[in-house]
Parts: C-alpha cells; structure tokens; sequence
C-alpha cells in the first residue's frame, strides 16, 4: 500500500512518511511494530458480512486517502459511489484507494459467502499530534 501511496501521490506519501516518522519517535512500541507491519496507515477497521451504508470518513483527513481491501468469497458487494455515479466491481483480492473523508461511498449488498473488508485509514487527530498537514 505503501507503494502504491507513493505513485498515486507523492505529497501525500511524504506526510504519510513524515508522521509515521514523528509517531514511531513518540512511540517506541509502533517503531517496534513497523519492524514487521510497515504500513504507513495507522488505522484498521476490520468489517466482517456488512455491507456498509452511505457515508463519509469523518474523522479522516479530507485531502488523505484510506484504502479498503476485500476478501472473501461472495457475489456482489460493490463499490458505489453516489456523486460520481459510479458501482465499482469490488471483488474478492480487490485494493481501492479512496479520498473517504471528501467523497461520500457505500458498500452494497452481498450473498453467497463471506465477505470481509479492511478499511486502512489515518485520522486527521493523528496528524495533528505530530504536526503534520496534508495538501492536495
């Protein structure tokens, strides 16, 4: 994901990586932690046979981005994405990256299996206890 930040956008990496620089001196035990987990994304959610209802990431930072990753083995449960119009095919093995905090998203109705989603995510709370400010 890290990688992917990176080629998608190169300001936001360098926050990312800045913060995550800034929390791993504050905090010992996530510099012990990023030795084996090296995400820059702080936050996981993990969401298991929910299809999720309209809403924005709040507590997000407008201008971040979250990454949800589906796995499973089930039919359904798109992507939609009201403003834009758009249901996005998101099946099992699936990483999407999404300005959440911006851009209102559902996760529609599934069947036939298990479906279970991780969110990845940094709160905007986090990067304003290092001093970190994202700018698109």
């Amino acid at each position: 994901m890290n990688h992917i930040l990176e080629l998608l956008d190169s300001e936001a990496f360098k926050c990312y990586t800045t913060a995550h620089k800034r929390l791993c001196k504050r905090f010992r035990w996530l510099e012990a932690l990023a030795a084996v987990d090296p995400t820059l994304f702080h936050g996981r959610s993990f969401i298991f046979n929910r299809a999720t209802p309209r809403h924005l990431d709040a507590k997000d930072v407008p201008e971040g981005w979250a990454v949800l990753l589906s796995v499973g083995d089930y039919e359904g449960g798109e992507l939609y994405l009201p403003h834009l119009g758009m249901i996005v095919p998101f099946l099992p093995g699936t990483a999407i990256f999404i300005r959440g905090g911006i851009l209102p998203h559902e996760i529609l109705a599934f069947s036939n299996g298990q479906r279970i989603s991780v969110a990845h995510f940094v709160h905007d709370n986090v990067f304003n206890h290092v001093g970190v400010k994202i700018s698109v």
